[in-house]
């Protein structure tokens, strides 16, 4: 996850994103550029179910300023079950994502330190309404929304 970094220039320059399992290869591996989360996600649910595992793709907002209403669904994240229970994989989120799968647990928080010179970072679950807030000194939330 650390090897790709978050890079959104084709959407900036109104190129085509292709989100075929090729395109990614050639662009994100061959090519050693960025991409921005659905392809790094697509890329990566598609390692995982290479290895045995079966990731749940989920389309989500994120909320930093608007409420979640206003928000659009411009960001994608992983669910990957486990015998241990559910963890949350969000290999698209740049420096703010946890480097390890969180465990999604309902009102369960996880604390993790994204980078070493940054404060910790709270990732708090609520099933009910399926949100996944994250903060730290300014409150950033990501809502997942099915």
């Amino acid at each position: 996850m650390a090897a790709i970094p978050f890079e959104n220039l084709d959407v900036l320059l109104g190129r085509p994103v292709r989100l075929d399992l090729a395109s990614l290869q050639a662009k994100l591996v061959d090519a050693r550029r960025g991409g921005y989360c659905f392809e790094h996600v697509t890329l990566f649910a598609a390692v995982l179910e290479q290895l045995g595992f079966t990731p749940v793709r989920h389309s989500a907002c994120v909320v930093l300023v608007n409420p979640r209403t206003a928000a659009p669904r411009t960001h994608m994240f992983l669910t990957v079950p486990l015998a241990e229970g559910t963890f949350v994989v969000d290999p698209g989120f740049g420096v703010l994502a946890p480097k390890v799968p969180l465990p999604l647990e309902d009102g369960e928080k996880v604390t993790f330190d994204p980078v070493s010179s940054r404060p910790e970072i709270v990732c708090q679950v609520f099933f009910a309404a399926p949100t996944i807030e994250v903060s730290s000194g300014e409150p950033r939330r990501l809502s997942a929304l099915r």
